[in-house]
């Protein structure tokens, strides 16, 4: 089973709470013999996606534009459902941040 993790980037920078989250997926997918990437979405935010694969992230799945600056629960959730068919996910993590909770719904 392959995890996609939704990191969160605020000006630029990747919330530690992100890293977190794919700490946790690494571990989970070392013991299952699967990999994880990471959704990027935002702007101004590929700079980002190196630092994700030196924290384990096999692949980057970056969603960027202008349009995508400022959070909107539809654009976000329609970049990371892509990124989890392309990747063959069977689980999605995201941090418990406010945006981490909006777009999962809960």
């Amino acid at each position: 089973m392959n995890i996609l993790v939704f990191a969160e980037v605020r000006d630029g920078k990747l919330k530690r709470p992100s890293l977190e989250a794919l700490s946790e997926a690494v571990r989970l997918a070392k013991t299952l013999g699967s990999k994880v990437g990471v959704a990027l979405v935002g702007e101004g935010i590929r700079g980002v996606a190196e630092t994700l694969g030196k924290h384990g992230a096999s692949a980057v799945y970056v969603v960027e534009s202008p349009r995508l600056r400022l959070y909107a629960s539809e654009a976000y959730a329609k970049a990371v459902v892509e990124a989890q068919k392309k990747l063959g996910a069977g689980a999605v993590f995201m941090a418990a941040t406010a945006l981490g909770r909006d777009l999962a719904g809960g």
